[in-house]
């Protein structure tokens, strides 16, 4: 026999329940929030354009300014970018650069445009001259490894559409995480037009408050270039964390330029 009674009871404890629910958050309001891959990757989207300040701007420094309208830009003009940056970087008291503590590889690199090329901290008058060349199909990409966690404020990469050509990357994808099977995509880079040193904020949380990312490993992949260029130039990369008091960073010793085998740089 079926205790009939007691059932009633549980049914209308459970609608006077949902009932108070409802009231403080009116099953109405609450609706299914669907986002789509391709919604997440637009929100990441950032384009990359020196010669307008758009609105996504706050996430890039674009270190040589902006272009102006009536500017003539030479190869010429483009060197004195790329060393004017060197000389802003040593002089920025906010940031330290940690290229040196990290553990770099390469998908891929032609003869003579290895890792060290992409790596160096050498500004002298030819290190221009010198970049990083892929030589295998796409996507290319860069890992870096540290062997503890930093504290990521900012990842600065020089471009040029005018001098690379088709060599240039159109897409650039920004990872971050600990571990090379543990990262997520920060930014989304879709560089339309660039000639000079493009600093990408590191930010974790909002904007405004500017806190820097935790992280131990970085891939930079780069999937497209421009006029659909096989190969990529990358002419240099730096990474930098807040500067502090001494022992900016606690990673392991500094890397040593000799040790490079089969695209690592330890």
């Amino acid at each position: 026999m079926n205790d009939s009674s007691g059932s009633s009871t549980s049914r209308r404890n459970n609608n006077n329940h949902n009932s108070i629910l409802n009231k403080l958050a009116p099953i109405e309001l609450l609706k299914e929030v669907n986002i789509s891959n391709n919604e997440i990757l637009k929100r990441k989207t950032i384009h990359i354009d020196d010669s307008c300040d758009r609105e996504d701007s706050n996430w890039i420094i674009y270190e040589n300014g902006f272009a102006q309208e009536d500017e003539e830009i030479d190869s010429d003009e483009i060197k004195r970018r790329y060393h004017e940056g060197y000389q802003t970087f040593e002089n920025d008291t906010q940031i330290n650069n940690v290229n040196s503590f990290g553990y770099w590889k390469v998908s891929s690199f032609k003869e003579g445009y290895g890792i060290e090329n992409l790596w160096h901290e050498n500004n002298s008058k030819d290190s221009f001259d010198r970049y990083w060349q892929s030589d295998d199909n796409q996507p290319h990409f860069i890992k870096i490894f540290f062997n503890k966690t930093i504290q990521l404020k900012q990842i600065s990469i020089f471009l040029s559409t005018i001098v690379d050509e088709s060599y240039t990357p159109k897409i650039i994808k920004v990872y971050v995480g600990f571990h090379e099977n543990d990262y997520i995509l920060y930014k989304n880079l879709v560089v339309d037009q660039i000639n000079g040193w493009v600093s990408l904020r590191m930010i974790n949380g909002d904007i405004q408050a500017g806190n820097p990312i935790k992280c131990q490993f970085i891939k930079i992949v780069f999937p497209l270039n421009h006029e659909n260029g096989k190969d990529t130039h990358i002419r240099s990369i730096k990474v930098f964390a807040p500067r502090v008091s001494e022992g900016v960073v606690e990673v392991r010793e500094r890397t040593k330029i000799e040790d490079i085998t089969g695209g690592y740089l330890r």
